[in-house]
C-alpha cells in the first residue's frame, strides 16, 4: 500500500510534530510513503524523511497534482494543510 501524506513538518508541538509519528509507524509496518509539501523542507527535514524511505514533493498551489507519481491510486492523508483542502475539493 502506497500512502502520501500532505503536510508541514515541524517540531514544536500540534499537527506539525504529529506527522513524524505518523510516517514513523507507517514505515514501521511496511508501508510506502510519500510526503507533499508546500513550503520549503529544510534540508535536516529532508534528510530524515529520505532515511525513512521516503519521497518529498514539494507541491504549491498552482502545481497539478499529476506532478506526484501513484498519487491516483495512493492513500492521500492531508492534515492541517488549506492546499490540500483546495486539490480536494
Amino acid at each position: 500500500m502506497h500512502v502520501i501524506i500532505w503536510a508541514e513538518f515541524g517540531n514544536v508541538g500540534g499537527g506539525q510534530t504529529q506527522v513524524w509519528d505518523m510516517v514513523r509507524l507507517w514505515r514501521r509496518h511496511g508501508l510506502s510513503v510519500s510526503v507533499i509539501h508546500s513550503l520549503e523542507l529544510p534540508e535536516d527535514y529532508r534528510s530524515l524523511l529520505h532515511d525513512l524511505g521516503c519521497d518529498t514533493y514539494l507541491l504549491g498551489v498552482k502545481d497539478s497534482v499529476d506532478l506526484v507519481p501513484g498519487i491516483h491510486r495512493a492513500v492521500v492523508i492531508g492534515v492541517c494543510h488549506t492546499v490540500f483542502l483546495e486539490k480536494s475539493l
